[in-house]
């Protein structure tokens, strides 16, 4: 391709992401006026991954785990918030429950960049494997209030055998477990998910347990995808539903998800609460709830809000 410069091979990338962080001169660089604040910012700390879900084409994708040095994750997140101003920072990665430097896990991790950063306000995870959620990331939940009461979870199904024929490393069981566990450590915590509706062999029983599982573990939303087969995958391999099907369970799911959500914002009626504004008139609480407000706010700013819900929509007013 004349317009691509460079193509990095998967099992490069983050090393070239170091290397070309490296000065190309002692030159001093030119002075930079201070940016306005910014409200949020994604910093990776992970490429890869070591699982082989039946369904999954990333371990072919994107290639075996590769968790970046703390050092460097530390560096870009104090850059993030020292010079781009931003309020809140979201780790990233291919499979972020499962970073590991030199036997620094990930709650390990989030705690040196809390106490690396003491003026940054928010730190949030982005999607976890419930089943590598180490015992330092538990302790951060519950003793750390930057860390935010949000977790999202790829839980992919609720019936056991079907986790079992996915290559899932978690069973029903230890889902709802999970779920009761992290809301005894902080009750203001929301749980979302990953859903897949209709994988192959599921039938209606293995599908009712699935919805069952956004009433049990209480979740306020859910991503719900339908079952689609990738040809290199073992998945694709086994007895597939009809598309129909698929799609009409994938619309139940989403259904249901709806219905969770509405009752979540429920719970946050009349609530006060800090609201990170992304623009001047919509902000996210620490459980990610979208609140949108009459007035406008300073982008970057943290106003505490009063909550009340308009249907499905939660609007904010200063408190």
């Amino acid at each position: 391709m004349p317009e691509a410069h460079r193509v990095i091979p998967n099992n490069q990338k983050l090393s070239f992401i170091a290397a070309s962080r490296r000065p190309a001169s002692r030159r001093p660089a030119p002075a930079t006026p201070p940016r306005a604040p910014r409200a949020r910012a994604f910093l990776k700390i992970q490429t890869g991954c070591d699982h082989l879900c039946t369904f999954c084409i990333t371990r072919i994708a994107r290639g075996k785990a590769q968790s970046r040095p703390p050092r460097d994750i530390i560096k870009d997140a104090q850059n993030l918030h020292h010079t781009n101003a931003a309020r809140e920072i979201i780790l990233t990665g291919v499979d972020i429950a499962s970073y590991n430097h030199n036997r620094i896990q990930l709650g390990a991790l989030a705690r040196l960049i809390l106490n690396a950063i003491p003026s940054l306000s928010r730190l949030r995870l982005s999607s976890l494997d419930p089943a590598a959620i180490d015992p330092a990331l538990l302790r951060l939940i519950a003793e750390e209030p930057r860390l935010q009461p949000h977790l999202h979870l790829s839980i992919q199904a609720g019936d056991s055998i079907i986790l079992k024929r996915m290559r899932r490393r978690h069973d029903r069981q230890d889902i709802i477990r999970l779920a009761e566990k992290l809301r005894s450590i902080r009750p203001d915590i929301a749980l979302t998910a990953d859903l897949i509706a209709g994988f192959p062999t599921e039938t209606e029983t293995m599908f009712q347990r699935t919805r069952d599982i956004i009433k049990e573990c209480r979740l306020a939303a859910a991503h719900v995808f339908p079952f689609s087969p990738h040809p290199e995958t073992i998945a694709a391999r086994m007895p597939q539903l009809p598309k129909t099907l698929i799609h009409e369970r994938a619309r139940i799911l989403r259904e249901d998800s709806a219905t969770a959500r509405l009752r979540h914002l429920k719970s946050l009626d009349r609530q006060s609460l800090p609201c990170l504004m992304e623009t001047p008139r919509s902000g996210k609480t620490p459980c990610h709830a979208l609140v949108e407000t009459e007035r406008d706010q300073a982008v970057g700013g943290i106003p505490t809000l009063r909550l009340s819900r308009d249907g499905d929509r939660l609007i904010g007013r200063e408190a």
